[in-house]
């Protein structure tokens, strides 16, 4: 038998549902917000010097009002989705919050290719100190990945193209891992809800759970291989273009750490390997099993 009854997130604290006043009314001003954003950086004149900091002054206080709308806004969709993926309101909304964040993404490569053009200024402007000179790193790290980005029209278009396209193999993988499930002791059980049961008391519940979950998993696997192989392709070929060596150079860098610090815990981990299997193996003797 199917529960149909699962828990889900009291969301009131953010929005009292899709319909509401308050969530339509944020959509709304998320759009307005990111097409003034866009305006601001089209109507850029590098010729006015003068006026360069008050450029900045206005688009980072914008910015910072878009990103958090942003974010709550996301926070609020992905929450009632990831409850439901096959909820097609939160489907809707989340499409929608994608497409407008392809926007955000177009003013932000014109951000930073005026960072770039105006770096000098933006130097003498940062080293006066005041509200822009605690934002010396961001730009510094905008500057950083200005160098790899591709032109700005062409950024647009990789963005509108992933929510049909990496983002919508993301979803495949969701839906599919979310909806898979499988008889357990006459129970039908959802592979998060056989995962939770590797904290059962009981030896022989774990095993059990462990071998349902493997099983079910394989079930799914051409739908998910084909997910992974969609999602990463996507992000190998325009990272390609952005002039990134891979993916993974990108993923550092946006971790903040370099290629060495990652193969430095890499290497430490694989090295501490064997002492974990000595532990394991202690501990499986000491509660009489031969492997755990």
């Amino acid at each position: 038998m199917k529960n149909t009854e699962l828990p889900v997130w009291n969301l009131d604290v953010f929005y009292r549902g899709f319909d509401s006043a308050e969530y339509k009314d944020d959509i709304k001003k998320l759009e307005n917000k990111i097409g003034m954003l866009l305006e601001l950086v089209e109507n850029f004149d590098a010729g006015k010097s003068s006026s360069f900091k008050d450029f900045l002054e206005e688009t980072i206080a914008l910015y910072n009002d878009t990103g958090a709308l942003s974010e709550e806004l996301f926070s609020y969709v992905y929450c009632s989705y990831s409850t439901n993926t096959a909820d097609s309101k939160a489907q809707r909304e989340l499409g929608k919050l994608e497409g407008l964040s392809g926007k955000f993404t177009k003013f932000r490569a014109a951000f930073r290719n005026i960072l770039a053009d105006n770096k000098e200024l933006l130097d003498a402007t940062v080293k006066e100190g005041g509200e822009l000179g605690r934002f010396t790193f961001f730009f510094s790290e905008e500057l950083e990945f200005q160098k790899k980005q591709m032109p700005v029209e062409q950024e647009a278009l990789a963005a509108e193209l992933s929510v049909s396209g990496a983002d919508s193999w993301s979803k495949l993988q969701e839906a599919v891992t979310s909806s898979a499930s499988a008889d357990f002791n006459g129970e039908s059980k959802t592979l998060t809800e056989l995962r939770a049961l590797a904290y059962s008391p009981d030896a022989a519940v774990r095993e059990a759970a462990w071998k349902a979950e493997v099983e079910l998993c394989r079930t799914i696997e051409i739908p998910g291989a084909f997910a992974l192989n969609g999602v990463k392709g996507f992000c190998n070929t325009v990272n390609g273009r952005r002039g990134w060596k891979s993916t993974l150079e990108k993923s550092t860098a946006q971790a903040r750490i370099s290629g060495a610090t990652l193969e430095a815990l890499i290497e430490t981990m694989t090295e501490s390997l064997p002492i974990l299997r000595k532990y394991m193996r202690l501990k499986a003797g000491l509660l009489g099993r031969k492997k755990l």
